[in-house]
């Protein structure tokens, strides 16, 4: 998709159809307006790529640290009780952090 909306990569690779412009029907104006909604719209998705990516890795994180720490967090989550004991839970965090990730659609 961001072939598509790039202006830099447009003219190379599109693979959207285009539909027959004539020839001076958009004006500079235009164009620069639709080039910088483009440029808008990458910056969007990159955001959200890095968003996503942060949630994801920081789960795996947590998980990983409940693995390394395991005796210790347990006996936090003893000490603390429920229900704030389930915030230590890091394997269940693991869990929890992909569902948005999995369930957000285009």
């Amino acid at each position: 998709m961001e072939v598509n909306i790039r202006p830099s990569l447009k003219a190379k690779y599109a693979t959207a159809p285009q539909k027959y412009i004539e020839p001076g029907s958009i004006t500079k104006t235009e164009q620069a307006s639709k080039d910088k909604r483009d440029t808008a719209i990458i910056k969007e998705m990159w955001i959200m790529v890095a968003v996503g990516l942060s949630i994801f890795l920081g789960g795996f994180a947590i998980w990983g640290l409940d693995r390394i720490y395991c005796g210790t967090i347990r006996r936090w989550r003893h000490e603390v009780g429920l229900p704030w004991g389930i915030l230590l839970e890091g394997h269940g965090w693991w869990s929890v952090t992909p569902r948005p990730l999995q369930n957000s659609t285009c």
